[in-house]
């Protein structure tokens, strides 16, 4: 059973009109209930709503009035919450002052039940309707504007993000950390944000637009502040520089191969190995779902084996010629190196607690008979955007980037260098990457920005590198320098002692 939600607030002259629209086959029948939600009005909306669902025989309905006014984003998370609590399979929204058609209820009840989590009824998809239906000329170009804004920031394309007529599958509600948005009106601008977060399925139609008598409620300068306020923190959360509760970390967010960058740590890892064709079997240790074997296609001679705590996808565990469980906070598990060219560490040593205890325990499993290198790269803390945001009092971490939330550790090249030296590895080489401009845009404004950025933090990699790329061997240890000394057999020198009785002799001559 589908939920319609009628959103009310000081609407007394238009509820019972509003009410009169709801076509007539949903009414009291076992596809839809109503709930009527007044926000604290002081009118009769409530009562009025009440006694006119009595009157007309209307028994699939529950009216309520909040004690106090939660605002229109706070009016929608109580009927979301009592669509999640009923178990309803979705919830439209209708506004009760009349403001959008009651009578195209069934068409949003057709595109949730055809599998789409997020439908909208759009006053845009046919501008000129807008007009025609009296939508003041400052409102339309302010909705455009602002829409065509936020779609150019995000990479979406809806033609309205300001639509009031909406409705939501129960499992994209429940998937939506509601208390977490706003009680006012860019409430929703948050959970179409949310649908975007979540890949959600969403369906566009045209609705025919009417302005009336009804109120308008809405700071039109302030919306659009908080509008774009909104827009731009979610940009920036998707681009790895803020995090928020409201668009929680998903667990199927995975890093990308940067190897389109020429100069990305991807870049540098495969030109290495490319270059060097005698290292054939590469160790990727904190493989996660599997980025290593698209990296390094170019080498068909490669013999790659994965290991992390958890397998990679099922579509990208193939590609490894082999895969190891293993705990990278508990190396003691066995894990045999000689059989091993290279090891690469790609974004691992940040998230360890103890990344000098890893380092030392795989040189202990190292038995130094042949050369073993290692490839690491992990972030500068010292990034310059870093130091400014730490000037005016900021540190703020993200789901990905140099702050994100997962890393327990981080190096500046200074401490990075000292993690080398401590553990006992030789530094080969350690150069300064720059920000992987490319997962912004592949084009060749932000391949221009990329290859400056990238000259700078080479040429001074503390403040503009954003990560930091090495490659290292593993010295021997003492004991492997013992084990491995050549032996030679020892025989002490054989001394002739002359029997007493003659010694004697000699003494008395």
């Amino acid at each position: 059973m589908h939920l319609l939600a009628i959103l009310a607030y000081e609407a007394e002259a238009h509820i019972r009109s509003v009410i009169d629209r709801i076509p007539r086959d949903l009414i009291n029948s076992d596809r839809m209930f109503i709930l009527v939600s007044d926000d604290g009005s002081t009118d009769n909306t409530a009562k009025i709503a009440a006694e006119h669902c009595a009157e007309t025989g209307i028994k699939n309905v529950e009216v309520i009035r909040l004690a106090k006014n939660q605002g229109y984003g706070g009016n929608q998370k109580v009927v979301y919450a009592y669509a999640i609590d009923n178990k309803f399979e979705s919830v439209t929204m209708l506004h009760g002052d009349g403001q959008y058609p009651p009578e195209l209820i069934p068409r949003f009840l057709e595109e949730l039940e055809a599998g789409n989590d997020v439908v909208l009824g759009s006053r845009m998809l046919k501008r000129i309707d807008a007009l025609k239906g009296g939508m003041p000329l400052y409102k339309f170009f302010g909705n455009q504007t602002l829409t065509r804004t936020q779609n150019a920031i995000l990479g979406s394309s809806f033609s309205e993000f300001h639509t009031g007529y909406r409705a939501y599958s129960l499992d994209f509600l429940q998937r939506t950390p509601l208390d977490q948005y706003t009680n006012d009106f860019h409430f929703d601008t948050q959970i179409l944000l949310q649908a975007l977060h979540l890949d959600a399925k969403v369906k566009e139609f045209a609705i025919p637009t009417h302005y009336g008598d009804e109120v308008c409620r809405v700071d039109g300068m302030k919306y659009a502040k908080d509008i774009m306020g909104e827009t731009v923190a979610y940009a920036a959360q998707k681009r790895g520089m803020l995090v928020s509760l409201k668009y929680p970390r998903e667990e199927n967010r995975v890093y990308e191969a940067k190897d389109q960058d020429p100069k990305s740590t991807h870049s540098l890892s495969r030109d290495y190995l490319n270059e060097n064709p005698d290292l054939k079997s590469v160790l990727d240790l904190g493989c996660g779902n599997g980025i290593t074997p698209f990296v390094l296609r170019d080498r068909k001679d490669l013999t790659l084996t994965g290991a992390d705590l958890y397998a990679p996808s099922d579509e990208n565990e193939h590609k490894y010629d082999r895969f190891i469980k293993i705990d990278l906070e508990n190396i003691d598990d066995e894990i045999d190196l000689d059989d091993y060219d290279v090891i690469l560490l790609m974004d691992v040593i940040e998230h360890l607690s103890y990344p000098e205890e890893f380092i030392i325990k795989l040189r202990e499993k190292y038995d130094g008979k042949k050369p073993l290198k290692l490839i690491i790269s992990t972030p500068n803390v010292a990034f310059i955007f870093v130091r400014l945001g730490l000037l005016l009092g900021r540190f703020n971490y993200a789901h990905r980037g140099i702050l994100d939330i997962t890393h327990r550790r981080l190096f500046t090249k200074s401490t990075l260098k000292n993690l080398y030296v401590e553990t006992g590895l030789k530094e080969l080489k350690t150069v300064g990457v720059g920000p992987p401009f490319v997962l912004i845009g592949d084009n060749w404004f932000w391949k221009s920005v990329g290859g400056v950025w990238h000259f700078f933090a080479r040429l001074i990699p503390s403040l503009f590198a954003f990560q930091f790329w090495s490659v290292l061997e593993i010295k021997p240890s003492s004991r492997h320098v013992l084990n491995s000394a050549e032996r030679f057999a020892v025989q002490a020198p054989t001394i002739e002692i002359e029997p007493e009785v003659e010694k004697t002799k000699e003494n008395v001559a």
